[in-house]
């Protein structure tokens, strides 16, 4: 409304005014401002009284709100104390509704333990009768109107009449008096022959293959008495079952008694396959496992069937019985002596009985998964979950109980097996032995200065060159000799001893560098490794074979052997040529035992440190001596070289030599030197070598 009367007052003027008309224009704007004071007050003057208007107004409403709000909560007044009324009359209702129920529960207890005295006391009462009737021998021959009575005579109701007589039998226990005697006996005999029928109608049912009967009964037998005879008579009908089978099959025998072998583990395998489904079937689930053990143990132990029987036949060994076989013939009979025949035999039974035992517990396993299978699809994921644990005991269960079936086949064997193995090391490393032919050294007629007894004055020098293949055929001959006074027959004599012992030399440098007695040391120190890995895996037995079987092969190999090669008439020749090339061909020889000791020996000793340090104070006690015979030859040798420089110098050697200090200079090109220069040329070339090899292999021995 104040926007409307200012609007209608205070217009505004036109932008584009005229400036001579400014003196018309601000009278107007005077008058208008006049008439909008005037239009203000009587707009003020007329909102006050509109503001009282409201005032009075807003005065009313609050009274009529008040009235209004006290007759509201005096009308909720009543509402309200009628329903704290019916609450308090509903808790009254609650407590005496609960106090019928808990009288009801009461009652009814009570009513469940008089109907179950009262069944008990009518079982009772009928028990009493029919323990009356078997106290009376001639109810036999009447007909009686006691139930149980009746149903313990019945052959047609034989599972009924198995709870019947476990009643009675625990009932009977308590009964002391000599009047009831005859029904205690009576009882007993009917207990005996009630369990007899149950096995025999099994029997009868395993024999049908009906498994439905077969449950029946084994459910009626475990009720009744235990597991244990129904078990019993379910592994025996199998047993009888194979026997009958082979009995009605035609005998046959291999010539190799492995061949034997596999086929009954065959049959044991098809047994397991084929009953082990149906144990499943028939027996409860928490005696299934048992039963399934006992079953591959009547297979592995049975005198007539079993495993045992037949391994304890073609296992027997003539080893302690025969005298050992002479050396001489050691590499001739080797592969057919007791000793490798039992070690082999043994080796390949157990491998097999360890791959049929895999594949009984792989049976094993997948059917006890089917039934986790099969329930997974009924049940939520928290059930599998529950299930997962006693199917992974189970596993555990069955291997156990198998690697126990196997040290019960194998048990007995070990011992037997570590000392014929033992034996049989020994054995092949003297065949070993004895197939080297080891050159003798042929006999010097020289005296000890290498002077004859007429002192005639001989100087012969053999100098030998070799190729760095150290080939025998590249070693050359030079001697030369400047004889005065010597007769053709010493010559004779002397080229003859020169040629006997370059055909020696020869012959051990061949002997030295052949690589075919260290292969054939390491095939068989490995072969005998390999077959303790598969017989003796997881027994302490396994260390001491393989240490033993290891200093063995360092005592044949390393001190029999590289010793016998290395002693001092072989290796201490007149020439230091031949010994630095013999002492290097023999070096590669000696680190075949390190070789040998880091392949095959450490990595099988990491767990045992005490026989992995048995095993390398062993290989060390060998190089020491090895190394101790090639040092005492060194200094043989040594000698041997000295003197010869000596026969150089008297032979070459001129008084005009030894000069003044003016002209030392030429003794550089004397002729004895030259002849010094000459034979120790080729002898540092190859001592080089040879020290250089040794001292790496010091150096490795030490880190």
């Amino acid at each position: 409304m104040v926007d409307e009367l200012l609007a209608s007052t205070w217009e505004p003027t036109d932008p584009t005014f005229d400036t001579r008309s400014c003196l018309t224009s601000f009278s107007q704007h005077t008058s208008s401002l006049n008439a909008l004071q005037s239009v203000l007050a009587a707009s003020i003057e007329r909102l006050v009284q509109h503001r009282k208007v409201v005032s009075n107004r807003i005065a009313e409403l609050e009274q009529d709100s008040r009235r209004v709000s006290s007759k509201f909560h005096e009308g909720l007044l009543k509402p309200d104390m009628l329903l704290n009324d019916i609450c308090a009359q509903m808790e009254d209702l609650e407590e005496r509704f609960t106090k019928v129920s808990s009288s009801a529960v009461t009652i009814g207890d009570k009513l469940s333990t008089l109907d179950t005295e009262r069944s008990r006391v009518l079982e009772t009462d009928e028990v009493m009768e029919a323990l009356l009737a078997l106290n009376d021998p001639s109810s036999k021959l009447t007909k009686s109107s006691n139930k149980l009575f009746n149903t313990l005579h019945d052959p047609n109701q034989l599972h009924e009449a198995s709870r019947i007589i476990k009643k009675m039998s625990a009932f009977s226990s308590e009964l002391s008096s000599s009047a009831m005697a005859y029904a205690v006996a009576e009882i007993e005999r009917l207990s005996q022959t009630t369990e007899n029928n149950l096995l025999t109608e099994f029997s009868h049912e395993q024999e049908k293959e009906n498994l439905t009967g077969m449950r029946r009964c084994a459910e009626s037998l475990i009720e009744y008495s235990d597991k244990e005879k129904v078990a019993d008579r379910y592994v025996w009908n199998v047993m009888c079952d194979q026997l009958a089978t082979a009995a009605g099959e035609p005998v046959t025998s291999s010539l190799d008694p492995i061949e034997d072998l596999d086929a009954l583990f065959s049959k044991i395998l098809t047994i397991c396959t084929d009953q082990f489904p149906v144990i499943d079937s028939v027996f409860p689930a928490v005696a299934c496992a048992s039963i399934r053990e006992l079953l591959v143990e009547r297979l592995f132990n049975d005198p007539a069937f079993g495993v045992l029987s037949f391994l304890d036949q073609f296992l027997k060994t003539r080893r302690y019985t025969e005298s050992p076989p002479d050396f001489a013939s050691v590499s001739s009979s080797t592969s057919s002596s007791p000793n490798r025949d039992y070690v082999r035999l043994l080796c390949s039974s157990y491998e097999r009985a360890c791959v049929l035992v895999a594949e009984i517990e792989d049976i094993d396993q997948s059917k006890a998964n089917k039934p986790d299978a099969v329930s997974n699809q009924d049940s939520s994921t928290v059930d599998d979950h529950l299930t997962e644990p006693p199917a992974a005991n189970e596993n555990e269960r069955i291997h156990t109980f198998l690697n126990l079936q196997l040290h019960s086949l194998f048990g007995n064997h070990r011992d037997k097996y570590l000392q014929a193995e033992l034996d049989l090391l020994q054995d092949q490393f003297k065949g070993i032995i004895a197939s080297v032919s080891f050159p003798q050294p042929p006999v010097s007629s020289r005296s000890k200065g290498g002077v004859s007894k007429t002192k005639t004055v001989a100087t012969t020098t053999v100098t030998i060159t070799s190729s760095p293949s150290q080939s025998a055929s590249s070693i050359q001959l030079v001697s030369s000799a400047s004889t005065t006074s010597i007769s053709s027959s010493n010559l004779e004599k002397d080229i003859s001893q020169l040629e006997s012992s370059l055909v020696f030399f020869e012959t051990l440098q061949a002997l030295a560098e052949d690589e075919d007695v260290a292969i054939k040391y390491g095939e068989v120190l490995n072969e005998t490794i390999d077959r303790c890995d598969i017989v003796l895996k997881s027994s302490e037995l396994r260390g001491e074979l393989i240490t033993k079987a290891f200093t063995s092969f360092v005592a044949s190999f390393g001190d029999e052997y590289l010793g016998e090669i290395l002693q001092e008439q072989r290796i201490t020749p007149d020439s230091p040529m031949q010994f630095f090339i013999l002492t290097e061909a023999l070096l590669k020889r000696i680190d075949f035992l390190d070789d040998q000791f880091e392949a095959s020996i450490t990595p099988l000793q990491e767990d045992l440190p005490t026989e992995l340090t048995i095993c390398q104070e062993s290989k060390q006690k060998c190089l020491n001596k090895l190394e101790s015979a090639i040092g005492s030859g060194l200094q043989q040798v040594l000698t041997v070289l000295e003197k010869a420089i000596g026969q150089i110098l008297t032979a070459h050697q001129n008084k005009g030599d030894f000069l003044g200090s003016q002209a030392s200079m030429s003794l550089s090109s004397s002729k004895a030197c030259q002849k010094c220069t000459e034979y120790l040329q080729p002898l540092v070339t190859v001592l080089c070598r040879v020290l250089v090899r040794i001292e790496v292999n010091i150096h490795c021995n030490y880190t």
